[in-house]
């Protein structure tokens, strides 16, 4: 619960600003909508690592109904909880339990190799709508935290 207050804030005040500069309109964004660096800021913004640190392996982009999985790195030890998001960066970010064309899921850190472990989550798009969509990953607040950005497009 703490983690939603914390982060939240300023997710939206990401969103505000987007909204502001005219990044993001009332409809669905289209790549050439959302500059690369408008999505960098976003990213960028949330990558935060204190006393440990998560990577996330690049996502390629992906087609309505599709099934693929998204993986990352960390240093956080095997068994560790990760809250996964992914959400259109149209919405504001999505709390744990309501998500509308997206997914949240606490995952497990699974065991890697050289003192790096995994994080990996199977996602199935039939959900999604034509958008861009921000990727999450953050054990907690001043933890660790990492986001990335895909897009998901119609058949």
């Amino acid at each position: 619960m703490l983690l939603s207050r914390l982060t939240f804030p300023v997710l939206f005040l990401l969103f505000l600003s987007l909204v502001s500069a005219g990044c993001i309109t009332s409809g669905d964004p289209a790549p050439k909508d959302l500059p690369q660096e408008k999505l960098d800021q976003i990213v960028g913004a949330y990558n935060k690592n204190g006393t440990a640190w998560i990577a996330i392996d690049p996502v390629s982009n992906h087609v309505i109904g599709e099934k693929f999985i998204v993986t990352a790195k960390t240093d956080l030890p095997e068994g560790e909880k990760v809250l996964v998001q992914t959400w259109p960066v149209s919405f504001a970010r999505p709390d744990k339990y309501t998500i509308n064309n997206g997914l949240s899921e606490e995952i497990f850190v699974t065991k890697g190799t050289a003192g790096t472990n995994v994080i990996s989550l199977s996602i199935d798009a039939a959900d999604f709508r034509d958008a861009t969509y921000i990727l999450s990953m953050e054990k907690g607040p001043d933890t660790a935290s990492a986001a990335t950005w895909y897009l998901v497009r119609a058949k």
